[in-house]
């Protein structure tokens, strides 16, 4: 501190309170105080303030005391200073409303930002600065020399380092945030699995074809010439099943490489709450309805999937402001998904060893007379 700045510093450790009093000896204008500060109106910061100055406002109250930081300042009614800085709990995300409860046995979880944020509004303080760990507040009347055009959350809080829908208390404990959810995402890729084992049984088993009629079925439905193909590519495959297994296989490394990926770019981009599970959740779901839809590459489909689903993703209870980053996600997806799809391009040059048409076709016709 400054020699011509006036102090008070409280400090409920005796031996933290023993070394700032040592620290500001040849400092009467710094004065160090052992006590532990309340969260009524008898032990709180006014009653210390009208015991030690009384008729004097401070200009900066600065709480952090490692857990009920919000009700030291809740407590203060006749304290008004011009700035306030409250420590929050950082591991908190942006939606979370939290105080600690102010039971003894509670664990030392602190407050988060939004739970401060709401305080100093019921107050009359306003938000102009965010650091890692604390909260800089202004009386409401000073706020308008600061030129701030948003102080919200998500526009003031610069660090998100820390920042999970798990974050721990001061004591180490574990703990975990819910968001309001719908439609769960989990049974959307359970849904999606189960469909795709129920497609295969009805399309690799000859016995449950016969009894679906699967043949005489795709000719009464649209696009019937396109389905037929398809049919007769699967009844081909269907006499190669260790080439089947090879080729999911490799399909899986490969794809498990591309999530592998996908997760690295998130936080490449500073996506930190972005998880490695979620990312293995949202792209089999990606990859599935785009090549359902029939658009070249996906193009479109993809970037507007990926982009909803991280934006989801990212900030859950408004999606709207993960806007940009889930973008940028998106693009950085495109460039990887091209540049990962070069080497196909050697496939119709060197492809002279795939089967010809009339090779397929008498395989076809084999399989048509077992059946």
């Amino acid at each position: 501190l400054d020699d011509d700045c006036r102090a008070l510093l409280i400090e409920a450790d005796p031996a933290r309170y023993a070394a700032l009093a040592a620290l500001y000896a040849d400092t009467p204008e710094v004065v160090a105080c052992n006590y532990t500060v309340g969260t009524d109106a008898a032990t709180g910061l006014d009653a210390i303030m009208a015991g030690m100055y009384p008729g004097e406002q401070p200009d900066l109250v600065v709480i952090d005391i490692d857990g009920l930081d919000y009700q030291a300042w809740e407590a203060m009614e006749t304290t008004r200073p011009a700035l306030v800085m409250v420590e929050f709990n950082p591991t908190m995300c942006d939606a979370l409303d939290l105080a600690q409860p102010t039971d003894p046995l509670s664990p030392r979880i602190g407050s988060s930002l939004a739970a401060l944020v709401r305080l100093g509004t019921e107050k009359g303080y306003e938000l102009i600065c965010c650091l890692p760990w604390n909260a800089l507040f202004c009386r409401s009347d000073l706020f308008p020399l600061y030129e701030i055009a948003d102080n919200s959350i998500s526009a003031m809080r610069a660090y998100r380092g820390m920042v999970a829908y798990r974050f721990f208390s001061y004591d180490g404990q574990e703990l975990r945030y819910v968001a309001k959810q719908g439609i769960q995402v989990r049974w959307v890729v359970w849904g999606v699995f189960a469909a795709m084992v129920l497609v295969s049984i009805v399309f690799l088993s000859r016995r449950v074809r016969r009894l679906l009629m699967i043949s005489q079925l795709l000719e009464k439905l649209p696009f019937a010439k396109i389905l037929r193909q398809i049919d007769e590519a699967i009844r081909i495959y269907r006499r190669h099943i260790p080439i089947m297994l090879m080729t999911m296989l490799l399909t899986a490394v490969l794809q498990g490489l591309a999530i592998v990926a996908i997760w690295m770019l998130t936080q490449a981009l500073h996506l930190e709450n972005v998880t490695f599970v979620q990312c293995l959740i949202i792209m089999p779901i990606v990859w599935v309805v785009s090549s359902a839809i029939p658009v070249p590459g996906g193009l479109g489909i993809i970037e507007n999937l990926v982009t909803y689903l991280f934006c989801v993703v990212i900030n859950p209870d408004q999606p709207g402001q993960a806007i940009d980053q889930a973008v940028a996600m998106a693009f950085m997806y495109r460039l990887l998904y091209l540049s990962c799809s070069m080497p196909g391009v050697l496939v119709p040059i060197f492809g002279g060893h795939l089967p010809k048409a009339d090779e397929m076709q008498r395989e076809l016709e084999q399989q048509s007379d077992k059946e």
